[in-house]
């Protein structure tokens, strides 16, 4: 995924990422990984965005 609306979704600008979705059958229970391929996290004194390891 990328583009203006998927950076829009995570406040930042140039987003470029792969996602899978894993459900459960009942349908109650998701969950999304992500991986940010563009922006990387360079600088680890900045502000915690969406693409920060470990938040």
């Amino acid at each position: 995924m990328e583009g203006d609306l998927m950076g829009y979704a995570v406040g930042l600008k140039d987003v470029r990422v792969s996602c899978v979705g894993l459900g459960m059958p009942e349908g109650q229970t998701w969950i999304e990984l992500i991986k940010f391929i563009s922006p990387t996290n360079e600088d680890v004194h900045q502000q915690n965005f969406a693409n920060t390891p470990r938040i």
